[in-house]
């Protein structure tokens, strides 16, 4: 009897032993928190190297050249948002915005062009220009052009779509590296009613990216 209780009480240190082994196994849930932390930690730096380093594109407005100042930055609106002719010259300004911190702008010879119907009605060059960051620009743009053409004859054919184009190339300046160039070819559709008037959103018209090819 002696004995099998002798057995017994081996059989049980066994166990007990084996079941201690069991228990002290390693487990691999810290490893993985610290390896999920580790990714999360590595995105992270991705997203603020990328937001550090690369751009974010100028936006371009046309809108009236009476609603914003240079020196304030701000708009001046306090009226109907619209555009005239006026001795055959049609005169507006194009709002450019740069919004990066820490990143000027080198933008080259802008050329507007004005389309009526998929015809040339009259081209514009603004000159190149340096813009720092996180600034708005407005440029005056003075186009003649012909109001026979651009209405033609009838009140029933005179209104409609007037299209704008832009076309130029920017180059942003990064610490003291600069980039390639960047072209950019822009469209904005505004309405021309019969008189001659482009009728424009409050805050303007935005300039979009060209979805056809020129």
């Amino acid at each position: 009897m002696h004995n099998i209780n002798s057995i017994n009480n081996n059989n049980n240190n066994y166990s007990n032993m084996f079941a201690s082994k069991e228990n002290t196994k390693p487990s691999l849930i810290p490893l993985v928190i610290w390896f999920i932390e580790v990714i999360i930690v590595l995105v992270f730096f991705c997203v603020v190297i990328t937001m550090s380093f690369v751009p974010w594109p100028s936006t371009y407005t046309l809108t009236n050249p009476t609603r914003f100042d240079n020196q304030s930055n701000r708009d001046l609106a306090t009226e109907v948002n619209t555009i005239t002719i006026q001795n055959g010259t049609m005169i507006f300004s194009l709002v450019i915005a740069n919004p990066n911190e820490g990143k000027d702008i080198i933008h080259g010879n802008i050329t507007v062009t004005l389309y009526r119907d998929g015809s040339v009605v009259s081209v514009s060059v603004i000159q190149g220009f340096y813009q720092s960051q996180h600034s708005n620009r407005s440029s005056r743009v003075l186009v003649n052009v012909d109001q026979q053409r651009l209405l033609r004859r009838g009140d029933s054919e005179s209104s409609g779509m007037l299209e704008v184009r832009l076309e130029t190339w920017v180059r942003y300046r990064i610490l003291r590296w600069t980039t390639e160039r960047h072209v950019l070819k822009l469209e904005a559709f505004v309405p021309l009613n019969v008189n001659g008037t482009v009728l424009l959103d409050e805050e303007g018209v935005r300039f979009q990216p060209v979805k056809r090819k020129l």
